[in-house]
């Protein structure tokens, strides 16, 4: 990664929580030479009989230099740490974290953006696998968080045994789909990129035998048909107005009689003379990532209901609150 990072993105490049503790010595490949690095958090060694070895850790202030070298006090409590920050815990947010640099990349240069109206193709072909990686595993660091509530909030009128989960790569909520209910079989559609991370995320959940990946692109790579329930999580935003009306209709023809589609997307108030502060951020991100915007409640239910879909409901999600959670049936 970029030393131009957010210094707590760096922390986590660095790998400085998988350590036993701050403030010692640690030989890291990552870190080499006699220089400090992240000004406000971390300090490389100023050890001139070994400068192969790194002292470093997170500080509240710059205590006085001894023995050549910074004495740094611990910022953060030895259980937190573990729980949160290392890259070996089941709740970890490590992945998150890195994800976040790689959409601090894009948004450093969001005055050329805004200016010029040229955007980023953020899901192009052209991505690295630290990408990819970075993006689907922080994505599935979000869902593994969410996918119980989800689960729970999604009210059915018969068990479904087949999903069809789209745009859905790193599979998190097809597992937590697969866990509910022991006989469904989940097929996700993705980027190449995106299935690649995705596949080992659900073997790493032992999932691999139920939720089945097929590389493709969701515009225009079949869906197939005979599905009790179709996943749209994130999706809407990422295509623009036109094609939104057809991503609802692919999503009618692929569900059997009496099958629901599930939306999760960014909130939008729908008010575009006074925006909240939530709708605002994210017309603007997605607009800066994509060139495409978030869409208002009320044109998704218009697309919804001109899809076919009937009995559309809204619920609140109370580890996402600002997002729009609404499902459809198909009429049996």
């Amino acid at each position: 990664m970029s030393k131009t990072l957010p210094d707590f993105v760096v922390i986590y490049d660095i790998g400085v929580y998988d350590f036993d503790g701050f403030g010692i010595l640690a030989r890291n490949p990552k870190l080499t030479g006699s220089f400090t690095f992240c000004k406000d958090y971390i300090i490389g060694i100023i050890n001139p009989s070994n400068p192969s070895s790194i002292v470093w850790g997170i500080w509240d202030t710059i205590p006085g230099m001894a023995d050549g070298r910074y004495r740094v006090p611990c910022g953060i409590d030895k259980w937190n740490k573990e729980l949160w920050l290392t890259e070996k815990s089941h709740s970890s947010m490590r992945d998150a974290i890195l994800f976040m640099g790689e959409l601090f990349n894009i948004l450093g240069d969001i005055e050329t953006a805004v200016k010029s109206g040229k955007t980023e193709d953020f899901h192009s072909p052209d991505k690295t696998h630290e990408f990819w990686k970075y993006y689907i595993r922080g994505l599935a660091t979000f869902a593994r968080s969410a996918g119980r509530e989800i689960v729970r909030k999604v009210s059915l009128n018969k068990e479904p045994k087949r999903l069809l989960d789209i745009g859905g790569g790193h599979g998190m909520y097809s597992v937590a789909f697969c866990r509910k209910y022991a006989s469904m079989q989940a097929v996700v559609l993705d980027l190449p990129g995106a299935v690649e991370q995705g596949k080992n995320i659900v073997r790493e959940k032992g999932f691999e035998d139920r939720v089945r990946f097929r590389q493709g692109d969701l515009k225009v790579t079949e869906w197939g048909k005979g599905y009790d329930l179709v996943l749209l999580f994130n999706i809407i935003h990422t295509v623009f107005p036109e094609e939104a009306p057809r991503i609802l209709a692919r999503a009618h023809q692929s569900l059997n009689p009496g099958g629901t589609v599930v939306i999760l997307d960014s909130e939008h108030t729908g008010n575009e003379k006074d925006l909240s502060a939530t709708s605002g951020f994210n017309e603007l991100l997605f607009f800066i990532i994509n060139g495409t915007c978030v869409y208002p409640e009320k044109d998704i239910r218009k697309w919804m209901t001109d899809a076919g879909f009937i009995n559309l409901k809204k619920k609140k999600l109370l580890i996402m609150p600002m997002t729009l959670f609404i499902t459809g049936r198909k009429p049996s």
